[in-house]
């Protein structure tokens, strides 16, 4: 907006350029004989210094010494006080993409005058980056990839200027094969509110559709409606290395497969921190993330949040589908439920490792499926340090933090209950269904019901490979395990129990679980993570 929209009331400024004409007229003898008094109509519009003026004339006849004088006064108004200069009687206009001053367009929606640019100011460079003000500007990035650019304000995609990009297949994601998105693009702490795009058969879908080593920060996507096929982000559809940081999304994001709600596919490497949404996300395939589809072994997830619930046919989880990489300081709230196999509060499919993180949400998978977890549905890497709350139902091989263990689970707890659905199903734990590999110094206390053949306190079942060690339970079974042989884990009458040293749990001496710097001694509760 220009200076002049500010100034309440036009500056009038009179010029008392007052000077007698001369005129040799007839004798007059009073001043009504001269002629009638007047002004001009207003000038065309003219530049004095940086600002916009127009003028006018008036006359005032008298009689003087029996001979016709005229007095006249010109009167000067001030129309705008330019930001960017004058020309040619009009205020120049910031013109974007090469620096020159140009062009605006505006439309009055019954309340107030909006302004926007047609093409915004900047150089595209990193110290002068492109400015984006509107949805025009920003679809215009896609033909600039590899530029820089900042947003200058909040877009709202229900106003006057969005029109052709709430309809149809909505707006064209920036970046595609060939042309991906390689600058930076700084939010500056603004939103996007209404992003609308509808391509249910279309590859690389999201505000981006493909990145590579670019850097998305302080970016707000809200009430989105983003649909593809796979993958599919509100942000970001396929990001290739770079960041993504303190950006969040709201609304819903649907696909079939490598859905999630910041990004569908954070591959091969990249890292995604301070970020989160509150989103709806559904996929009728595989890999479904509340924050991200599937990400890749050279990825980190770091500080950021689901607080969605989700819903996909398989590799399904609150805050990633299925996870190559590292997950640390992250949790997810959401519920989740999945048509297919492996189903997680937090990750349905850990290959990766995961690290202090949590996870509330209900986890469901149907009766005729199998692998699913309060924290993560199958675990082939490592979980560490790590808890949750939630119930979870499942057909077979259900965990309350885990599934099937593969790997290791170290400094885990579980609280919420396991219900095994299936008819005369096997493998239901505590905190793991099935464990081929490694579980200790956790605990569950969660109670596990159903019509389950094998089921256990801690464990469904411990597989002859696998380990269990300084681990504990309390709840509604009597052994650690519903087969195999668990040596080392020890079933709890009270909380209290957790803190006496006959447990050796709370023995210093022998160290078992660190209390000095992975767990907290609650007051009258169970131990707690740090």
């Amino acid at each position: 907006m220009k200076t002049a929209f500010a100034i309440i009331t036009l500056i009038l400024v009179i010029f008392a350029v007052v000077y007698l004409t001369g005129n040799n007229v007839a004798e007059c003898s009073v001043d009504g004989d001269c002629g009638s008094d007047g002004c001009t109509e207003w000038g065309s519009n003219y530049c004095s210094g940086i600002s916009v003026y127009h003028s006018k004339s008036c006359h005032a006849w008298s009689c003087d010494g029996g001979i016709c004088k005229d007095s006249q006064t010109g009167i000067q108004e001030l129309i705008e006080v330019c930001d960017d200069g004058c020309e040619n009687g009009e205020c120049m206009q910031p013109e974007c993409g090469n620096g020159v001053c140009g062009r605006h367009e505006s439309w009055y929606n019954g309340t107030e005058r909006l302004d926007f640019c047609m093409q915004d100011c900047g150089t595209g460079s990193q110290t002068n980056p492109y400015m984006v003000s509107g949805c025009i500007s920003l679809q215009e990035v896609v033909n600039r990839p590899g530029s820089h650019y900042i947003l200058v304000r909040d877009i709202d995609f229900s106003g006057p200027e969005c029109g052709e990009f709430v309809s149809g297949e909505g707006f064209e994601p920036i970046g595609k094969e060939s042309a991906e998105f390689t600058g930076t693009f700084d939010g500056q702490e603004y939103k996007l509110t209404g992003l609308f795009i509808n391509r249910p058969s279309g590859s690389n879908v999201g505000l981006f559709g493909i990145t590579r080593d670019a850097v998305i920060k302080n970016l707000g996507l809200e009430a989105i409606d983003v649909t593809g096929y796979g993958p599919v982000g509100g942000l970001a559809g396929h990001k290739d290395g770079g960041i993504v940081e303190n950006c969040y999304v709201t609304g819903y994001v649907n696909g079939v497969h490598s859905v999630g709600g910041l990004v569908g596919k954070n591959y091969p490497e990249g890292i995604i921190r301070n970020s989160g949404i509150i989103a709806y996300v559904s996929g009728s395939y595989r890999n479904i993330g509340g924050l991200v589809g599937v990400d890749g072994s050279s990825c980190i997830t770091e500080n950021s949040y689901s607080l969605g619930n989700v819903n996909g046919g398989g590799y399904v989880g609150g805050l990633i589908g299925r996870n190559r990489g590292t997950i640390s300081d992250s949790y997810a709230t959401g519920n989740v439920s999945a048509d297919g196999t492996r189903a997680g509060g937090l990750v349905g499919w850990n290959t990766g490792t995961i690290k202090k993180s949590y996870s509330t949400g209900t986890v469901r998978i149907p009766a005729d499926k199998m692998q699913a977890g309060g924290l993560a549905g199958s675990n082939d890497g490592t979980i560490k340090n790590c808890y949750s709350t939630g119930s979870v139902y499942g057909g077979y091989y259900a965990g309350g933090l885990v599934g099937v263990n593969n790997r290791f689970v170290i400094n885990c707890y579980s609280t919420g209950g396991v219900v095994l659905t299936a008819n005369y199903s096997h493998h239901g734990g505590g905190l793991i269904g099935y464990c081929y590999g490694e579980v200790k110094s956790s605990y569950a206390t969660g109670n596990v019901g159903g019509n389950t053949i094998t089921k256990g306190g801690v464990l469904g079942e411990l597989y002859p490979n696998g380990t269990i060690s300084n681990c504990y339970w309390l709840n509604n079974m009597t052994g650690c395990c519903g087969s195999g042989t668990c040596a080392s884990c020890v079933q709890a009458s009270s909380q209290s129990d957790f803190y006496e040293s006959s447990y050796n749990v709370y023995d210093s001496g022998t160290s078992l679980w660190d209390f000095e710097t992975v767990w907290f001694e609650e007051e009258n509760g169970y131990p707690v993570l740090q």
